[in-house]
């Protein structure tokens, strides 16, 4: 099995993070938020879901990243509405703002700029998990009091190309089978 790096597609890789000290932060609420959260920043990011597990205080995601295909400005803006929702803050009322990030010749610059910004964001393993992390620590922190980042370290990513052929997909398994009976080792169910 070969290991690729995140930025290469047609990929699957197995995403893991714990929380720091190893805290058991994640009650079911927090991880239903969390697992709402990770369905909202795949449909916006490309990044295709096949399993996860969320722990009391760690998670394992298993996704498929796909080449991007082609899509407009429309498609890239549809996308990050809905991943953002009425609290989008990129845009003002007009639908792209007035003020440039960077020094801009015309509004046409400025939303030119501004679409380039969100579609780098799109189809890649970093910044899905950035995502992720970074919004979930910061919804946990509005709700609970709590400070700083939840997080150990950056995140683990092992990555593998999809197998050629079919008894390939044997290792696929294996690492969904592992993912799914995280919850029955650690006694939290016993099914």
């Amino acid at each position: 099995m070969a290991r690729v790096r995140n930025k290469e597609y047609n990929t699957v890789h197995h995403l893991t993070s714990r929380i720091a000290h190893r805290v058991f932060f994640l009650k079911e609420e927090e991880r239903n938020d969390f697992m709402s959260l990770m369905m909202r920043v795949s449909s916006f990011s490309g990044v295709e879901l096949i399993g996860w597990c969320i722990m009391n205080n760690h998670f394992h995601i298993y996704v498929y990243l796909p080449e991007p295909p082609q899509m407009t400005d429309e498609d890239v803006l549809a996308r990050f509405k809905a991943l953002k929702g009425e609290a989008e803050r990129m845009f003002a009322d007009d639908g792209f703002g007035t003020e440039c990030p960077t020094p801009c010749a015309s509004l046409d610059e400025a939303r030119a700029e501004r679409v380039a910004a969100i579609r780098r964001r799109m189809y890649s393993i970093a910044e899905y998990m950035r995502m992720i992390k970074q919004w979930f620590s910061e919804d946990y922190n509005r709700r609970s009091a709590h400070k700083g980042t939840m997080w150990e370290s950056i995140y683990g990513d092992h990555a593998m190309f999809l197998p050629e052929e079919m008894d390939g997909y044997e290792d696929i398994r294996d690492v969904l089978a592992y993912i799914h009976l995280n919850p029955i080792r650690a006694a939290m169910t016993d099914r």
